[in-house]
């Protein structure tokens, strides 16, 4: 997934140095799987990571369907 996703990029004709959208979502996909860690970590901050995750994943959702970042 994570390489066809840098192919779908790439074939949608953006240049290497990818647009700022790209890389906010590469790096809320890599708190999503820094997530179960810090939840295993600190389960007394579960609502909180719970919470930021909502919010990480609906601007994630944002920037994928306007590409308002560039």
């Amino acid at each position: 997934i994570f390489l066809g996703g840098f192919g779908m990029i790439a074939k949608l004709g953006y240049p290497f140095p990818y647009p700022t959208w790209f890389w906010l979502k590469l790096l809320i996909f890599l708190a999503f799987g820094i997530a179960p860690a810090l939840i295993k970590r600190k389960p007394q901050h579960f609502s909180l990571y719970w919470g930021a995750l909502v919010l990480l994943g609906l601007f994630a959702m944002f920037l994928g369907k306007t590409k308002f970042i560039s």
